[in-house]
């Protein structure tokens, strides 16, 4: 695993990583959020495929605390679009079938990423 630890964070995040990509194809995005007080943790996937893993983040995660505290997400939640996105943009791991094309750069993408991660974790 790949830890990407701020002086002082104020929050914690675990992404899974998509279908075969490596972990490590996220750390643009992760230290990016570290620079913004967010421990962030990459797990190596088996064969670097997350499904074969879904628990990864159990250790770290309390399901019983997870699961009580899930009705507390408001009915109104929403999905965010990034305009100009795509799928590898959210990782440095190149284009892959199905993308489509960006009209932004993967950078502006992980800025915005982590602009969205932010204002989830103050809310």
């Amino acid at each position: 695993m790949l830890v990407f630890t701020p002086n002082h964070p104020t929050a914690g995040f675990i992404p899974y990583p998509g279908g075969k990509v490596e972990s490590a194809a996220y750390a643009p995005l992760m230290l990016e959020l570290a620079e913004q007080d967010v421990l962030c943790v990459l797990i190596e996937m088996p064969l670097n495929l997350a499904v074969l893993d879904s628990k990864a983040a159990d250790g770290v995660l309390n399901l019983e605390k997870y699961q009580k505290y899930l009705a507390n997400l408001p009915e109104n939640t929403t999905e965010t679009i990034i305009e100009g996105g795509n799928h590898a943009g959210f990782g440095s791991y190149g284009k892959q079938e199905g993308d489509g094309e960006a009209s932004i750069s993967g950078s502006e993408q992980i800025h915005k990423t982590v602009e969205l991660l932010l204002d989830f974790f103050a809310a």
